[in-house]
């Protein structure tokens, strides 16, 4: 009797030790996605106060890719430290962001293209551009 009751213990303090892991490693997290918010209303604070508009397109950009990149990671990580075999997991994300950038190659032409835009300045906004052969002026926004 004392076997299977010690044999029980130990599982549930496996099973709260698991739980609690997983707590906290959601809540680091979730404090790591949230301080991307902090930083970026800083640094949108600071490129108000700047001539160019350059940072003002810039701080948005970098806001989603960290994070993308911080809920990717701690998907990875939490799943990690809660013994998830992710391997396959990952291999097939491989395969599939392959599959997915044959695919989305038009997308990605034209991503590289704005950056390009971008990072070049030709125009700002509230520029007037003319478009092809159009006689008609599209006001940026």
């Amino acid at each position: 009797m004392e076997d299977s009751c010690s044999n029980t213990g130990s599982g549930l303090r496996w099973r709260f030790w698991s739980f609690s892991v997983f707590v906290a490693i959601a809540a680091i997290i979730w404090a790591a996605y949230r301080m991307v918010d902090i930083v970026a209303a800083m640094l949108e604070d600071r490129a108000s106060k700047t001539d160019t508009r350059y940072d003002d397109l810039l701080v948005p950009l970098v806001r989603k890719s960290a994070k993308i990149f911080i809920a990717a990671f701690g998907i990875v990580f939490l799943a990690d430290n809660l013994n998830i075999d992710i391997t396959s997991l990952l291999a097939g994300l491989g395969l599939g962001g392959i599959a997915f950038a044959l695919a989305a190659q038009d997308t990605v032409k034209n991503f590289f293209g704005s950056i390009t835009v971008l990072l070049d300045r030709p125009f700002q906004v509230g520029d007037w551009v003319v478009v092809g052969r159009s006689a008609r002026l599209t006001p940026l926004r």
